[in-house]
């Protein structure tokens, strides 16, 4: 039995052989992990080829990872590879050229499997400045074989149709075939994402609908309930006032209070909003901002007495005439503190002009309490 016989005697492990100098390393790397992660087009797999029947990914192939610094043969783990290889990928540029381990495993893989393909891939250079000279060696025949060729350089073949070229060569599919089953492929995947896309834009748009009906409803229902309060604080406490039980507002004025205290934002309210709000507070004359009642604050309603015990800032003295949005008269029937607070809502309104500016002005420079 010769050495040759010896060697190949283990049946094919590999796909391919990837045979290239440590300089393109990087680039071996990349292309080995393409080859193995591809997915070869369904409609192809199972199909018979010179090269066998089609497999679902071209795997595994055979990558060396072993420098050889120092030895002065092929490692017998490269020879066995060699020999239970399929077909033999080349990375050719200058560096490989150079390189006597791809020479070698160019030459071996050869001698052992003279009928199985051995595809080179260009990386950079010149056919002739980066082709091993053991690849375009002249056979037992004396005639040049010509190696399957796929082009990486960008202004040749690029990287995506030099991939495919490799990816026939290997499987043994016709070179058409995969170009048109890998371009099918992938306009499925666009096709996918687009639809995708759209339904999520879809879902989006629905959400945004929903969204501003909620926010619709949501102003009606305020519009709603100060349309209320502008009832209660018109036309039912006239109602009322005429037969005298203006204190059956009390509970209804503390609700209406607690709606404005539950607002996030009362800077963010209409200025006829915070009018009426100024206006309850009037109405209650001892009642607070917020749900909480003010000890010792008796606001004065004008036709009323003082309540709670105290005197009332700035409202004594004024007539019963009937409550109406204007500033002075919803501001000069509050005490000290309720005016601060009401002139410094008014203040802080941006752009705000007219008499309820003025007369917000002229209160708090009346007040005891600093503004």
């Amino acid at each position: 039995m010769s050495e040759d016989d010896a060697i190949a005697a283990p049946q094919d492990r590999y796909r391919a052989f990837l045979s290239y100098s440590h300089a393109d390393e990087r680039e071996a790397g990349r292309l080995h992990r393409w080859l193995e992660n591809y997915r070869i087009p369904a409609r192809l797999v199972g199909a018979e080829t010179p090269r066998g029947r089609v497999p679902r990914r071209l795997s595994p192939i055979f990558r060396d990872r072993a420098e050889l610094p120092a030895a002065s043969s092929l490692d017998s783990e490269v020879e066995k590879a060699l020999a239970g290889s399929g077909a033999l990928l080349v990375l050719c540029s200058p560096e490989a050229a150079a390189s006597r381990w791809v020479n070698a495993e160019i030459a071996l893989f050869r001698r052992l499997h003279p009928e199985r393909p051995v595809i080179a891939a260009l990386l950079r250079g010149e056919p002739s400045e980066s082709f091993p000279a053991a690849l375009v060696m002249p056979g037992s025949d004396g005639k040049v074989r010509e190696p399957i060729a796929a082009d990486f350089r960008p202004d040749k073949d690029g990287r995506q149709l030099a991939r495919l070229k490799i990816l026939a060569g290997l499987s043994g599919v016709a070179l058409d075939e995969i170009i048109q089953r890998d371009a099918q492929r992938r306009l499925r995947r666009v096709i996918s994402i687009t639809a995708l896309a759209c339904v999520l834009a879809l879902v989006m748009g629905l959400m945004l609908v929903f969204a501003i009906r909620a926010q619709r409803e949501a102003d009606e229902q305020r519009r709603q309930a100060e349309g209320l309060i502008e009832f209660m604080l018109t036309d039912l406490r006239e109602r009322l006032k005429g037969v005298g039980r203006l204190d059956v507002l009390e509970t209804v004025n503390a609700r209406a209070l607690d709606y404005y205290a539950e607002q996030a934002d009362l800077d963010a309210l209409p200025v006829d909003s915070l009018e009426r709000r100024a206006r309850i507070l009037h109405a209650m004359g001892g009642r607070r901002s917020s749900p909480r009642r003010r000890r010792g604050c008796r606001c004065q309603v004008p036709g009323s007495q003082p309540r709670h015990g105290c005197t009332a800032g700035g409202g004594a003295g004024r007539s019963g005439a009937d409550l109406r949005p204007g500033a002075e008269r919803v501001l000069g029937g509050l005490c000290d503190l309720h005016a601060q607070e009401a002139a410094s809502g008014i203040a802080a309104l941006p752009g705000l002009q007219g008499p309820l500016a003025e007369a917000g002005a002229d209160r708090a420079a009346q007040s005891r309490i600093p503004s």
